[in-house]
């Protein structure tokens, strides 16, 4: 144990990511922050200091400490990212969990929608507009997210895992995840986070997208 936090699940939003802190949380080694997004090294670095950072972490000192913040792969919106991190624990190790794009997109979009119906009401005219390409397309650009992360901290320290591995191959993701925890192999619970209900919205599909829309994000 290193009294500091080892483990962050970075991203990708809308992929899996509470879902996999949630496996992890359920892990007797292991212990996630409270709550689960801490955002410290992309919100709140330069207001708080690492003593309320840790403060997030009740066992830091007898458990494998983590969290899981989307924010640290938000590349262009918080560049320092990676750099406070490796400040802070240059030993880090990283978990991305990511899913097929244009499926991340419209969960991204559904999400939005839900909040804000309004201004969210038509995924072809939203991610045409321009200002919310960042938001959409820039944050499924997966390896553009990861380089830094990647630079820095080399490939043996990033895990990616895939949404799909863990609905369709449970015993293969159980693996891949506890081998990169360094923890002894079990298989993970079966989690079904962040799931909608009772929600009156419409729900966006894939098959609501126009070709020209699916074309110009693939490009």
């Amino acid at each position: 144990m290193s009294n500091k936090v080892d483990y962050f699940v970075i991203g990708a939003g809308k992929a899996g990511s509470t879902t996999l802190y949630d496996i992890i949380n359920s892990f007797e080694e292991f212990e996630g922050s409270v709550p689960k997004e801490v955002r410290y090294f992309s919100n709140f670095y330069s207001e708080q200091d690492v003593t309320w950072y840790e403060s997030h972490f009740k066992n830091i000192d007898c458990k494998k400490s983590f969290e899981a913040s989307p924010q640290y792969t938000f590349r262009d919106e918080f560049p320092n990212v990676v750099t406070r991190i490796k400040k802070y624990n240059p030993h880090a190790k990283f978990i991305y969990i990511l899913r097929e794009p244009l499926s991340r997109i419209v969960s991204h979009f559904n999400h939005w929608h839900r909040s804000d119906p309004q201004t969210y009401s038509n995924i072809n005219s939203v991610i045409w507009g321009g200002g919310n390409y960042r938001q959409f397309i820039k944050r499924t650009m997966y390896f553009y997210q990861l380089k830094k992360y990647i630079d820095e901290f080399g490939e043996s320290n990033l895990k990616v895992l895939f949404l799909e591995d863990y609905q369709n191959d449970l015993s293969f993701f159980s693996n891949e995840l506890t081998s990169f925890l360094d923890i002894e192999a079990r298989e993970a619970p079966v989690i079904h986070s962040n799931n909608v209900k009772n929600s009156t919205s419409k729900s966006f599909s894939i098959n609501d997208m126009r070709d020209e829309t699916v074309e110009f994000i693939i490009n």
